[in-house]
């Protein structure tokens, strides 16, 4: 009931005080492909391809909570440890959008790959709870860092008139790795213990992380 409350007040909230610049509509149906169109599109799914097959061991953050479980964190702590999540999430938003905005966004990413293969590593290797709640604060600063991040770099790779499209294609292929994701990591938590989904997770994003290196993501013009 209470979410209800803000809900409500967010649609107003849009509704009344958020206005739309207009622009001028651009017609591309006469336009031939320039150099610069089909670099941008070459852009665009490179790094939806190798942002889906990092978010292939991007497993719903559930099995995190039941790893800090399995690990020794007592079910009375478990809230706390994902209010850690959360609150570090929160924090470390702002100053990683603005750092973003300061060195470039493929290097934030790539840190953010690289930061949630260690984590992973790290849940799949941890042995005491103090180990956990390091764990879970890494974790929410690499939430911090790979949601925005990626987003303001699909928007920039993209033309200008299919921006929109783009950033459909892009959470599409997250939506589309989320399902084999959790679910292979069920399986393997199932049949092969708790730390081989993590290890997996931990691998691939490395991978992308190698992979990422060698394109250019530079703004569109």
């Amino acid at each position: 009931l209470v979410s209800t409350i803000f809900g409500v007040a967010a649609v107003v909230v849009l509704a009344v005080f958020v206005r739309e610049q207009k622009q001028q509509a651009v017609s591309t149906f006469s336009q031939k492909p320039s150099a610069g169109m089909i670099s941008s599109d070459r852009r665009l799914f490179a790094f939806v391809g190798v942002n889906t097959l990092f978010h292939l061991g991007m497993f719903s953050y559930a099995f995190f909570l039941l790893r800090a479980r399995d690990i020794g964190i007592s079910i009375a702590h478990i809230p706390l440890i994902y209010l850690l999540y959360n609150t570090v999430y929160a924090l470390a938003s702002l100053p990683m959008g603005r750092l973003s905005d300061r060195v470039g966004r493929k290097p934030m990413i790539l840190f953010s790959y690289l930061l949630y293969a260690a984590v992973c590593a790290g849940a799949a290797l941890a042995s005491s709870t103090w180990q956990v709640w390091i764990l879970f604060a890494a974790y929410g600063i690499h939430s911090a860092t790979i949601n925005p991040v990626s987003r303001a770099l699909v928007s920039q790779i993209s033309r200008l008139q299919s921006r929109g499209t783009a950033l459909g294609l892009y959470h599409a292929s997250v939506g589309i790795a989320a399902l084999p994701a959790s679910l292979a990591a069920g399986i393997l938590w199932d049949r092969l213990g708790p730390a081989v989904p993590f290890l997996l997770a931990s691998s691939l994003a490395f991978c992308a992380s190698l992979l990422i290196l060698p394109l250019t993501l530079k703004d569109t013009e």
